[in-house]
């Protein structure tokens, strides 16, 4: 493709598209290189980050209602499914815990819909994004502690390969 062009450009754009372009082919074939020695570690990071967000999406929204009431966008049905949770928990039907992760799930499907939440309903949305920012940021620092591991006992494994 770039030879075509070639007429198209000036002697130093033509250099330049093709030194660049060969510099992105050599790195490409270090990345099939490392990977075909078994150096998977860029594959490891991006399932580490994909795990990360389905845990994230599934922490959201775990009440199959919630989820189609969400998906159709129905935020009248979710403020029902709220006023259900309440009645619920002063019922004693439903324990603490179990009120609050629920309360936490239609809250957020309807501040993702754009309604408007009471000061109350705010608060606990935020309240609920700092705890789950900090247990994130924890588990976040605990894969780094064990990344470091992961990597000595890599380089161990290898060693003994060469051995």
């Amino acid at each position: 493709d770039l030879e075509d062009m070639k007429a198209d450009l000036d002697e130093d754009e033509y250099q330049t598209m093709k030194d660049e372009t060969t510099e992105q082919l050599k790195e490409f074939q270090t990345f099939l290189e490392k990977s075909n020695a078994g150096d998977m570690t860029l594959i490891d990071d991006i399932n580490r980050m994909k795990l990360a967000i389905q845990s994230a999406i599934s922490e959201a929204f775990k009440t199959p209602e919630v989820i189609r009431f969400f998906a159709q966008r129905q935020p009248d049905q979710l403020r029902s499914k709220l006023q259900e949770y309440h009645r619920d928990f002063k019922l004693n039907k439903m324990t603490k815990e179990a009120f609050e992760v629920k309360q936490r799930e239609v809250l957020l499907a309807l501040q993702k819909l754009g309604e408007k939440l009471s000061a109350e309903e705010e608060e606990m949305i935020k309240a609920y994004q700092a705890t789950s920012s900090k247990q994130f940021e924890s588990a976040e620092d605990r894969v780094e502690s064990n990344k470091g591991l992961l990597d000595t006992a890599s380089a161990q494994i290898n060693t003994a390969k060469k051995s």
